[in-house]
């Protein structure tokens, strides 16, 4: 039953160390999903920037330097809006890593959950188990028991001056 404990202590350990990374992986979670947001919010900035300058460049009035100006601004917009989203479809396949990881850690502290209800199972019939061997009666006690259950005393033994002695009394003299 000592091995039972030290089971159950490693796999309490197991467990804690499981919930540590589970809150670790949280941890991270949180701060991904705060970049992705951000990086969203970095995506919408680069399209509104590209639309601004889209609508200004129709304008008939602009000249031909200040037409190079926003063509050049637009291409360096494009250039960001891509970055970005790149950046974010990056953060977002992190994001969904990390969920999958925590969903699988969550698994394992599960998995360890229920081995450690077995061993507690494999216990407490070691422990019955136990029990029930310190319980076995010996074969007098057995024959003794059964005379007892019988609806009539048999005699057991007799001595020399005829009288029955049944087991329960051969045991105590």
């Amino acid at each position: 039953m000592a091995v039972c404990v030290r089971d159950f202590a490693d796999i309490q350990s197991d467990i804690d160390k499981v919930t540590k990374e589970i809150n670790d992986v949280d941890a991270q979670v949180s701060k991904v999903e705060a970049k992705v947001e951000k990086a969203e919010a970095e995506v919408e900035k680069a399209r509104a920037m590209r639309r601004e300058i889209a609508k200004e460049l129709k304008h008939p009035d602009l000249s031909e330097k200040e037409r190079a100006a926003l063509v050049a601004e637009q291409e360096s917009c494009v250039a960001d809006l891509t970055a970005a989203e790149r950046k974010l479809e990056r953060l977002s396949r992190k994001e969904e890593y990390l969920r999958k990881d925590k969903e699988q850690l969550r698994t394992k502290k599960a998995q360890l959950r229920n081995k450690e209800e077995q061993l507690r199972k494999k216990e407490e019939r070691l422990q019955q188990d136990g029990a029930d061997k310190k319980k076995k009666l010996s074969p007098y006690e057995i024959m003794d028991k059964v005379y007892k259950d019988a609806t009539y005393t048999a005699p057991v033994r007799v001595h020399g001056d005829h009288k029955p002695v049944t087991l329960e009394e051969k045991k105590k003299s």
